[in-house]
């Protein structure tokens, strides 16, 4: 088992209480792929990314899919007007 932040430490204000009501235990291997698909995505941003990305005809490079997980850490998006 593996402590996960839900919202990633490094999203957090400076002297902000990181682990309050935001820790989750998992699975080592499940939480290296986590980062490894979605980087510092929240939950909630880690399905809109799945959404956008997921729709038929669209087709993915490693650079595009980085700039848009980086629009959602930047704050650019929720689920949609991303036109990748």
């Amino acid at each position: 088992m593996n402590k996960h932040h839900i919202k990633p430490r490094a999203r957090f204000w400076e002297g902000e209480d990181v682990n309050t009501n935001n820790i989750v235990h998992i699975d080592i291997d499940f939480h290296r792929n986590w980062h490894k698909l979605f980087g510092i995505l929240t939950p909630e941003e880690a399905i809109a990314f799945i959404r956008i990305v997921m729709q038929p005809g669209r087709k993915w490079n490693k650079r595009k899919l980085q700039q848009l997980r980086n629009t959602f850490i930047h704050g650019g998006t929720t689920t949609g007007g991303w036109d990748g």
